[in-house]
């Protein structure tokens, strides 16, 4: 690892490219590291950060004491220059969080996308799901615009272990799904 960065500064030296894991340096970066999927920079070395926590291999709901991360997965300290590289992470080996909560092609919606109707309009799948995972159910059912990532639905049907969606549901998904995707 190198000396202590700022994710932004982190970002910069790798050559402006995501994803990429970094640790705070207090943390072990073998079992603890945040993976950074996209980074906002308009003037250097500050911006925001977005990403998932990963811990010991598995993605990890760490961040979600935080606010900022709950509502659209910005880390709330990447500012800080608490942070290192974790050099050659692998981080193919973290598939099983990454894909869901990354951006599928447009108009396909991943686990932090945001919801642009009904009750829970502006809030994102995965805060939904986790206290209203029938809504989501309804939500591929009911709205035509709405379908999720193949990533993203495994993953919220693996999610809460009392949940699966419905028959309808995983119909309506897999139409939809192949819909957007022959467009």
């Amino acid at each position: 690892m190198s000396a202590s960065e700022n994710i932004f500064q982190i970002w910069d030296r790798i050559g402006r490219k995501v994803p990429f894991a970094v640790t705070r340096d207090h943390r072990s970066s073998d079992r603890f590291c945040i993976v950074v999927e996209r980074v906002e920079c308009d003037k250097m070395p500050y911006g925001k950060a977005y990403g998932h926590s990963i811990d010991n291999g598995e993605y990890s709901t760490y961040l979600e004491y935080d606010s900022k991360w709950r509502k659209n997965g910005e880390i709330s300290v990447a500012g800080v220059y608490q942070w290192s590289l974790v050099e050659n992470a692998g981080l193919t080996k973290y598939q099983k969080g990454i894909p869901a909560g990354q951006a599928g092609p447009r108009g396909i919606s991943h686990i932090g996308a945001r919801l642009f109707f009904g009750k829970y309009k502006e809030k994102d799948v995965l805060e939904v799901f986790k206290t209203d995972p029938g809504y989501i159910d309804w939500a591929l059912r009911n709205i035509s615009g709405f379908v999720l990532t193949e990533a993203a639905f495994h993953y919220l049907n693996d999610y809460k272990p009392d949940f699966k969606f419905s028959e309808e549901a995983r119909l309506a998904q897999t139409d939809k799904l192949a819909r957007k995707l022959l467009h």
